[in-house]
């Protein structure tokens, strides 16, 4: 059964947080048209729960977001589509900060996957970054980044 797109806010420490679950597709670009009141000047949105992002939804993304431009809007948690999309598609992300992603890591041994979460700065070491392994929690085996370096370089160059 695929999962609905649904949003809700909440406000820890103060900051309104928007978060997204679900596909980002042709059902999903009036509910987030239909957000842009809601958000306060200064929000985060929490993308880990994106499950899939197609072409439509791409377009109704780059309209919600270039909504917000007059708005400190920060990115969290930006699901694998996500990042994908981030590096493919120019003024995807338009103003916005991001403060960490979820990359997929990959484990040649029993060939289980998992995304784990990468916190982004400016301080960053992107060598050591991408030689991060993690240990199978399936296994015990290494597992390693699954993308393509690049994407996670061109992230970084977006973050902050």
């Amino acid at each position: 059964m695929a999962i609905a797109f649904d949003t809700s806010f909440s406000k820890p420490n103060n900051i309104q947080t928007l978060h997204i679950r679900g596909p980002l597709n042709e059902r999903s670009g009036a509910k987030l048209m239909e957000l842009i009141p809601k958000i306060e000047n200064r929000c985060t949105i929490n993308l880990a729960g994106v499950t899939h992002i197609n072409s439509i939804g791409a377009i109704a993304w780059v309209r919600f977001i270039n909504q917000l431009e007059n708005r400190d809007i920060t990115l969290e948690e930006c699901a694998v589509d996500f990042v994908i999309q981030i590096n493919c598609i120019h003024g995807f992300t338009h103003k916005a900060k991001i403060t960490s992603i979820l990359a997929q890591y990959f484990c040649e041994e029993c060939q289980e996957d998992t995304s784990k979460l990468i916190k982004l700065s400016k301080e960053v070491d992107l060598e050591n970054l991408l030689k991060l392994t993690h240990t199978c929690g399936h296994c015990g085996g290494i597992m390693r980044i699954g993308e393509h370096p690049e994407n996670f370089i061109r992230s970084l160059q977006k973050a902050g």
